[in-house]
């Protein structure tokens, strides 16, 4: 872990607990006590001594990095060497598509490779939560209150007046529920909020007019500029100009003072640490990023305000999933190149006013520039999913995930330039043609270019029996692990598609709820994983005794970890069955497959030349990075 947190225990300090665990587990098992019972208090004692020599930071952090390694199969990074490995950072991570993972594969990362600890910025009625708030209270977070969460709804109905910055209202109580400074967000399309100037009567209100804005498309998130979580919409807007008779219910939400986080950060920073930010502010399972929130600007520029001559860097970090929201898939995170902070922005942002807004928004837009060369944008997910399969075409079978990804943003990057060509539209076209047919046969691409070429039968139908026999037996490994998890994964999926419903119809921002759904799979897992082992451990104590019982709780979580491997390769050999079936019974449509594939790629080769989607050509080149960066940390 790279060494001890301030604050814990020497390591022999405590020794006398080790010692008398392991006495007390002697003496209970010599006085004829159960050995379960003297091995559960020779347990409390070394969790105890675990706890006050290594410190709660350490035992956290170490447990939730074993819970990245087991929901993730591969964790890469791309330049961790641009980190420096001291002085005051400010991680700046985008896109925030996975609300509990994301900084915790960026805190495994810094740590295995830059030795840094990370204290992130997170939402305060998160951390008011009993069970994750006690996780991320370990981990080192930093509370920020947001406005959003302490939104209430009032009373009545308002509408917008021919009078500028005058909002009226019907059957409402404005000199009982807003207070100068106030916010007032009317549900109106994505909702709109609005600065309250004064109260006049419990029916008439005056808004501000001269915020200066950053339109976000969410709708929760929308609030003060002073918020670093969120932004604000100026009055009037188009929208409500259009119709100033239509009357709207609105909510009440607080004007939130963030000096004391932002000097919790200030002197964070001052004293070389280390902060994680996401700018977008909310997490969300959009395929671009969202618009940033001023907090990280107000941040970095205070910090350096506060401590002059600080050599304060920015560090952009992408993370880039598989598919974030499933068991066992591939993440990877690209550290981008240190953005060093001007000193013009930092005097600009003394001067306050228009010119502090100035500078804070020029930074702002420095480091959206800086996370958009390391993360992946498209318009939407059928466009990505066909970029996928594009580069899946044109690349060798045995080129890593690493180079995968990279190469996936440059040819996303070089589709937004070029996306209505005619060439390009094509070219798309016939992709979602090819994807279709693969999905009417029940294969894959990669299939199509290793299975599909033979013309051997006989070897096809051998190699078809070889894998019905490796499956079953496959099936027979994983068994054990089924009946052990099969109650963890079935709640887990149900509620976390239950969750994801729900924080869509909370927020206008997600499409799918995909953000939210690792995050209830890991909660639901962590609750529900201990209960089911001492279950199945009564179980066996019940039918086989003692002995029993000890052997299936110390030895059953290796079952299932083999299980999960197994799991792995016997999903992989299924997959491969019904190619075999194609190739044996349908060869003629596999060759129209295989000539279908070949044209596809020549068409592939001949638009990105064409359009200048990739600027480096041979793609092998970016293995050298592979290797450079040391990459998996799983």
């Amino acid at each position: 872990m790279g060494g001890r947190i301030d604050g814990s225990s020497p390591p022999f300090t405590n020794l006398w607990l080790l010692w008398l665990g392991a006495g007390l587990n002697a003496t209970m098992t010599c006085y004829g006590f159960s050995v379960t019972y003297s091995m559960i208090v020779m347990l409390f004692c070394w969790v105890i001594w675990l706890l006050q020599t290594a410190g709660t930071q350490i035992v956290v952090c170490s447990f939730l990095f074993g819970v990245v390694d087991i929901f993730f199969r591969e964790v890469e990074q791309f330049g961790a060497s641009k980190i420096p490995l001291e002085g005051p950072i400010i991680f700046a991570c985008a896109p925030h598509a996975n609300q509990l993972f994301d900084p915790l594969v960026v805190t495994k990362c810094t740590d295995n490779f830059a030795n840094r600890k990370i204290s992130f910025i997170a939402a305060a009625h998160t951390m008011r939560r009993s069970g994750v708030g006690m996780l991320a209270r370990g981990f080192g977070c930093i509370p920020v209150e947001r406005a959003q969460d302490l939104a209430k709804k009032c009373v009545g109905f308002v509408r917008f007046s021919q009078e500028p910055n005058k909002i009226y209202g019907r059957n409402t109580t404005f000199t009982k529920d807003f207070l100068p400074g106030d916010i007032i967000k009317i549900e109106i399309g994505k909702g709109e909020s609005h600065p309250v100037e004064s109260i006049i009567s419990d029916t008439e209100l005056i808004i501000r007019s001269d915020t200066h804005v950053v339109r976000s498309s969410s709708s929760k998130e929308d609030q003060d500029q002073d918020n670093p979580m969120t932004s604000l919409s100026p009055f009037p807007s188009s929208s409500s100009i259009s119709d100033t008779i239509q009357e709207f219910k609105y909510q009440w939400l607080p004007h939130i003072d963030h000096s004391q986080m932002y000097e919790t950060v200030f002197d964070k920073l001052g004293a070389g640490g280390a902060i994680g930010i996401f700018p977008e502010g909310g997490s969300h399972d959009r395929t671009h990023l969202l618009p940033f929130k001023s907090g990280i600007s107000i941040m970095a520029l205070g910090a350096i305000a506060k401590y002059p001559g600080m050599k304060l860097k920015i560090i952009p970090v992408g993370l880039n999933y598989e598919y974030g929201h499933r068991f066992r898939s591939k993440v990877i995170l690209d550290f981008g190149d240190p953005i060093d902070i001007s000193p013009t922005f930092v005097s600009q942002y003394k001067q306050g006013g228009d010119a502090k807004n100035l500078a804070c928004a020029a930074l702002l837009e420095q480091v959206r520039t800086a996370l958009k060369s390391v993360t992946i944008e498209t318009p939407d997910f059928q466009t990505l999913r066909m970029i996928k399969l594009l580069t899946r075409i044109i690349n060798p079978p045995e080129i890593s995930h690493l180079d995968r990804v990279i190469m996936i943003r440059e040819i996303a990057a070089g589709y937004l330039k070029t996306q209505n060509d005619s060439r390009v539209k094509n070219l798309m076209e016939n992709l979602e043609s090819y994807d279709k047919s693969l999905k009417s046969h029940g294969i894959r691409d990669h299939q199509v270019e290793q299975n599909l070429v033979t013309d051997d039968k006989e070897y096809a139908a051998l190699l078809l029996i070889s894998r019905l026999f490796l499956s079953f037996c496959y099936l027979l490994a994983v068994l054990p692990a089924l009946i052990f998890s099969s109650p963890v994964l079935g709640t887990a999926k149900i509620v976390s598609i239950q969750k994801a419903k729900d924080a869509c119809k909370k927020s206008s921002i997600k499409l799918a709820g995909r953000d939210v759904i690792a995050t209830w799979k890991v909660l639901i897992g962590l609750v529900m994983v201990p209960c089911v082992h001492i279950l199945y451990t009564c179980v066996a104590y019940y039918y086989g005794g003692e002995r029993l019982a000890l052997l299936y709780f110390f030895f059953a979580p290796f079952v299932c970890g083999v299980g999960i491997k197994c799991t792995e390769n016997g999903i992989r050999v299924y997959k491969s069955i019904w190619v075999l079936f194609l190739v044996i019974t349908g060869k003629r449509n596999a060759s129209q497959l295989v000539e279908r594939r070949q044209a596809l790629k020549q068409q592939i080769i001949d638009v990105m030349t064409s359009c200048g989607w990739s600027s480096r050509g041979d793609h092998s080149h970016h293995h050298h990075h592979h290797h450079e960066s040391g990459a998996e940390l799983s």
